[in-house]
């Protein structure tokens, strides 16, 4: 007999073709991650670019040549970007270590890019874009806030009061 209502002795439905359970795929490894789900390929796309840049530099495009310190700061920041990129995405990419990248990483990510961005638009001497370059530079300092806290471990209380300071007194 066939029956649209589950009761409470029914035993749970099985899978279909021999997919495992919802429970079972969601086996969560840190605070929000799921396992089995890899790091896709388009973080290819801002790793090749801050490793590009890590090369090229910032605010060097044409006969504009940028100050000798946002040459240098300009790469280190792009070369940091890249080496942290490819730490969290190669492990994330392999069959036994499959997992999503950390909450806030794109948002660090777009960060770092629109800080580079914007300090390539302060050395260009050409152009007046200077209050472009001020909202982009703080629009990238809210991301890569935004982005860290994302990033920072989670607390867990282990009760639902909140935690009370007890003093004793004589």
């Amino acid at each position: 007999m066939i029956s649209l209502t589950k009761t409470a002795d029914s035993p749970p439905p099985k899978p279909i073709h021999g997919s495992r359970d919802v429970r079972d795929v969601r086996e969560v490894g840190e605070v929000g991650e799921v396992r089995g789900v890899r790091a896709g390929l388009g973080w290819l796309l801002p790793i090749l670019y801050f490793g590009l840049t890590t090369v090229v530099g910032v605010g060097e495009l044409g006969d504009n040549t940028a100050h000798l310190w946002v040459r240098f700061a300009s790469r280190l920041f792009a070369l940091a970007a890249t080496v942290e990129l490819l730490r969290l995405w190669v492990p994330r990419r392999r069959r036994r270590t499959a997992r999503p990248m950390p909450r806030g990483t794109g948002f660090q990510t777009v960060g770092v890019f629109l800080a580079l961005t914007a300090v390539g638009m302060f050395e260009d001497e050409k152009s007046d874009v200077f209050a472009a370059a001020c909202t982009v530079w703080v629009l990238s300092a809210l991301l890569l806030l935004a982005g860290t806290g994302l990033r920072l471990p989670r607390t867990t209380r282990t009760s639902s009061t909140p935690a009370r300071c007890t003093q004793r007194t004589r």
